[in-house]
């Protein structure tokens, strides 16, 4: 039997919690399924609303993040080329390895 329970998102099912949300319709394209369900594996109201909270917030902000992918760069149009890259003339690891090397031959000859 399924109860209906005050913590948000979730239903009880056989005593134990259970979170359920559905995926909005922006994003159905990114799911298999348009509802989530998770069992939260707990009889504790308290360890539900914990998780409950927890798993809408990471879903939230995991939504969030899907959507800002697909906006477009507002005045693209107006952004500057890339002029290169400004660290150019900086060395390389390797040239630093090789001087460090060169460096470390000649000393030990000094002494």
């Amino acid at each position: 039997m399924v109860v209906a329970t005050v913590v948000p998102n979730t239903y009880i099912k056989d005593q134990v919690y259970y979170f359920q949300r559905k995926v909005p319709k922006d994003l159905w394209q990114y799911y298999s399924r348009h509802k989530i369900v998770i069992c939260l594996k707990t009889k504790s109201v308290r360890q539900a609303t914990f998780a409950a909270k927890s798993l809408a917030s990471k879903l939230d902000n995991y939504w969030l993040s899907l959507r800002l992918q697909d906006i477009q760069v507002p005045a693209s149009h107006l952004l500057m080329e890339s002029r290169g890259n400004s660290l150019s003339d900086q060395p390389t690891i390797n040239d630093a390895l090789d001087l460090y090397l060169r460096l470390k031959a000649w000393f030990h000859k000094l002494f």
